[in-house]
């Protein structure tokens, strides 16, 4: 979700690149916290994205920038650079950053990096590309400070100001002849102790650590649970191997929310995903809807059968409506729960708008065509009039269309106009969904039942 500060800059940066001002461009970059300028270059078709990015004054810049942007934009990015920039961006690289944007890559160009790095920096890459992605060894970094416990605290003070490239410097650990995790001091802790005093004398020893293969939830729970900006991640032998931080934290939560969004919504899956794969995961939920509405449909048909062969149209216009409720409920909640979940994580711009409807009209158009047919099959046996089941059919197929449509555009459209999708957008659908259910499917149906 693009906040006002970033559509505003965006628009500036626009108009500079369309006069050619690249050196007000320029200006306004160096002003731009890197963060900010991550969401800027997201804004933009891969053309001005690589044009603004080489904008960037230094490669340490660059570097910096490229570990906010989302893993399409690295990944195009990174594929149209010099190998040697490549290779001097990536070395700049927190080692779980680099771990995850080479994991993105494909194996050879992955290698090829690899091979290219020095042989400390890539092991290191390499050892974390190996564990799980979802697990606390694909999260941490292996770039922390740690220290024997027999270290004087003057020692340990030099020693980080004279080590300028560590970059988790939240807290100081303290490890064994063995190499193994027995204690924490926090920064705060060691800059208010005496020079002359050594870190066994100070430090914490009930350690809180997580093991490499733990889950990334659970590794987010305990970091929310004590309130930790980073925390170790040990071995089997409790050996100190990483770190993992509250940024990397906070993805996580981030992740989980949107998951959590699409899966009550039984969307299953992301919006990032195949047209196939979404097909798949939403198909067998809307199945089941529509056994419910069948179900419904039962009860109303033999409620309104009496003494006639065949309930009147209007009873079986009854009973076909909970079919048409049901399906397109969820079917553009599905779809609802993707854009929102999308729009939270910052994956559908303003530029993947198009690319997202016409991926939810295909979807729609399967599975109008798919519920159809079996209204079809079903009501062949249960409904004479032909012209009848013919409207109740075409109903059907235009509600579903309407609702997966309605359900990926209201999220969008409610954020553009500054409510929170999350909140705003499904008593919206809902209602208009459920009216407009009904007054086309008693239309089409008025004109062979009179």
């Amino acid at each position: 979700m693009i906040d006002d500060k970033s559509q505003m800059l965006s628009a500036s940066v626009k108009k500079l690149l369309k006069r050619g001002a690249d050196h007000n461009i320029r200006k306004i970059l160096l002003k731009t916290h890197k963060a900010d300028i991550g969401v800027l270059l997201d804004t933009f078709p891969i053309a001005d994205r690589i044009h603004i990015f080489n904008l960037l004054p230094t490669i340490e810049k660059k570097a910096e920038v490229l570990s906010y942007l989302e893993d399409e934009s690295q990944i195009e990015i990174i594929q149209r650079l010099s190998s040697g920039e490549v290779l001097s961006i990536i070395s700049l690289l927190d080692s779980d950053d680099a771990a995850d944007l080479l994991g993105n890559l494909p194996e050879d160009e992955s290698r090829q990096i690899l091979d290219s790095m020095k042989k400390k920096d890539s092991e290191e890459v390499a050892d974390l590309m190996g564990y799980p992605e979802d697990s606390a060894g694909g999260l941490m970094n292996s770039d922390y400070l740690s220290f024997q416990e027999d270290a004087k605290v003057s020692e340990v003070i030099q020693s980080i100001q004279d080590n300028d490239e560590t970059q988790v410097s939240f807290y100081v650990y303290v490890e064994s002849e063995h190499q193994h995790l027995i204690g924490v001091v926090s920064l705060k802790q060691l800059l208010l102790s005496k020079k002359t005093d050594v870190l066994k004398e100070i430090m914490i020893t009930d350690v809180v650590s997580v093991t490499v293969d733990r889950h990334q939830t659970e590794v987010a729970k305990v970091v929310e649970r004590y309130d930790f900006l980073s925390i170790p991640v040990v071995d089997a032998s409790n050996t100190l191997v990483g770190v993992v931080t509250v940024d990397d934290v906070l993805d996580v939560i981030r992740e989980e929310a949107e998951e959590n969004i699409i899966q009550m919504s039984r969307a299953g899956i992301g919006g990032e995903n195949t047209l196939f794969e979404h097909l798949k995961a939403r198909l067998t939920w809307l199945l089941l809807s529509f056994i419910g509405g069948l179900f419904c449909f039962a009860i109303v048909y033999f409620f309104g059968l009496k003494e006639n062969a065949e309930p009147a149209p209007i009873w079986l216009i009854a009973g076909f409506l909970p079919i048409v409720l049901t399906l397109v409920a969820t079917a553009g909640n599905q779809s609802m729960a993707v854009t929102i979940g999308g729009l939270k994580s910052g994956y559908f711009k303003a530029n993947l708008l198009w690319s997202l409807l016409r991926r939810e009209l295909l979807l729609a158009l399967i599975f109008s065509v798919i519920f159809s047919s079996l209204v079809l099959f079903f009501g062949f046996f249960v409904i004479s009039s032909t012209p009848l089941l013919v409207s109740l059919t075409g109903s059907l197929f235009i509600m579903i269309l309407l609702s997966v449509v309605l359900g990926a555009i209201t999220p969008y459209l409610m954020d553009k106009i500054g409510h929170d999708p999350t909140i705003v957008s499904v008593p919206l659908f809902t209602v208009s969904i459920e009216l407009l259910s009904v007054v086309i499917l008693f239309a089409l149906s008025a004109g062979v039942t009179l």
